[in-house]
């Protein structure tokens, strides 16, 4: 079965984040909840779902669906504010260099940031969990187009 576009749409944006011009080289972005930062590791990316609206184009009986996705990506990094700073703006001009992520949106915008201290690390760790608006367009009773 093929994956509904809103898995395409996080699996283009996992894909984006794990370019290798990121602040600390290679970093692969996962799509959890849960990351941590080892020890060894200078930072770690997750991408994931948070909400969907989804509202029928035209009359209730239409055959399409707008739908807004809510999604975070958490940064997380070794260090303070300071180190995380990199990070957060070379993620952000990443997903909204093209809002479009490759044809799959409508628009991407960036909606709210939130920055915490990790704790249960061995290292000072921060992250931050900046969210994303998506919206795109399916039929009504088929995800994947």
């Amino acid at each position: 079965m093929a994956s509904s576009k809103r898995q395409q749409i996080i699996d283009a944006v996992a894909t984006l984040l794990s370019d290798a011009a990121n602040p600390n080289g290679q970093i692969v972005a996962t799509k959890m909840r849960s990351i941590a930062v080892g020890t060894t590791e200078a930072a770690a990316y997750s991408v994931y779902k948070i909400h969907e609206q989804v509202t029928p184009i035209g009359s209730k009986f239409g055959t399409l669906k707008s739908r807004l996705l809510t999604l975070a990506i958490k940064l997380q990094v070794n260090g303070d504010d300071e180190a995380l700073d990199p990070h957060e703006q070379w993620a952000l001009a990443q997903v909204l260099k093209d809002r479009t992520l490759g044809g799959l949106a409508i628009d991407t915008q960036e909606t709210d940031t939130e920055w915490e201290g990790v704790e249960g690390t061995d290292t000072n760790a921060t992250s931050a969990i900046v969210t994303f608006t998506v919206e795109y367009r399916t039929l009504l009773a088929d995800l994947t187009q």
